[in-house]
């Protein structure tokens, strides 16, 4: 995996410009977490768990609220963990229907619904013990933009998706010398090789398993075991 600085000099080999005079290395750096951050969303949307990491943690009684971790942006899967097993939370934004917030008599078979509120997610209804280790939650993390020139991108984005990020930056940097001098080159072999990459990309990032995928994308449905008052 490339670092920043690699990323920076296949840059300017595109630019011909091998030591910064008309494009400084800052510019250029935030071009390539540009180009960064916009490959990253398309990875994501693909929901293939590229960069998906998870944490445990405890319920508490009578504490509904819980913040996502700090560099939280999806989730993935959050489920209720038992002893001998595990079972996924579901989805369920409340609008009509009641929350029980006390004497739930749950215990150690509580299993709640989620749904968010800012940057925690609420437990429905309302815990009434506490349970060590109770949640685990399986999500994706917000992109970390690439600043020390030994920074590299996150583990989950191969090093055959870096030639895009290459492109990008370098038309951004063509951009800005067309607008200010009106004598750069022509963009359009950068833009012809950069829609091919994509297409690789888009081709490439989908289904990490040819095995036939079961999912249930949709909210809760009638008699199942889960408290909706």
């Amino acid at each position: 995996m490339s670092t920043l600085v690699q990323l920076r000099t296949r840059v300017r080999q595109y630019l011909d410009e091998s030591v910064a005079a008309y494009w400084t290395d800052t510019e250029i750096n935030n071009w390539i977490n540009q180009s960064y951050a916009y490959y990253y969303m398309w990875l994501v949307q693909a929901f293939e768990g590229y960069f998906s990491k998870d944490i445990t943690f405890d319920i508490i009684a009578n504490q509904a609220a819980y913040p996502t971790p700090a560099d939280f942006w999806k989730v993935r899967l959050i489920e209720r963990v038992y002893s001998s097993w595990t079972v996924p939370l579901r989805i369920f934004d409340r609008y009509d229907t009641a929350n029980i917030i006390a004497n739930t008599n749950f215990s150690n078979l509580y299993l709640p619904t989620y749904r968010f509120e800012g940057q925690n997610f609420i437990l429905e209804p309302t815990p009434d013990t506490t349970i060590t280790g109770g949640i685990r939650l399986e999500y994706i993390p917000q992109t970390v933009f690439l600043v020390l020139d030994t920074d590299t991108p996150q583990p989950g984005y191969l090093p055959q998706w870096e030639e895009p990020i290459i492109l990008r930056a370098a038309i951004s940097a063509k951009m800005k010398e067309e607008s200010v001098v009106n004598s750069g080159t022509d963009l359009s072999s950068l833009s012809a090789d950069l829609q091919t990459w994509e297409q690789n990309i888009k081709e490439s990032m989908q289904q990490r398993s040819q095995q036939r995928r079961y999912t249930e994308p949709w909210g809760p449905d009638e008699g199942d075991s889960y408290y909706y008052p």
